[in-house]
């Protein structure tokens, strides 16, 4: 999936704004 890709890049911004939750939701998201 191309999500991966800006995830990896956006992930350092992400993980800053978003709570635990949403980001293991997202993380299984990119997994699947």
């Amino acid at each position: 999936m191309y999500a991966v890709k800006f995830v990896k890049k956006i992930d350092y911004f992400v993980i800053k704004n978003i709570n635990d939750n949403e980001k293991l939701n997202m993380i299984n998201v990119i997994l699947v």
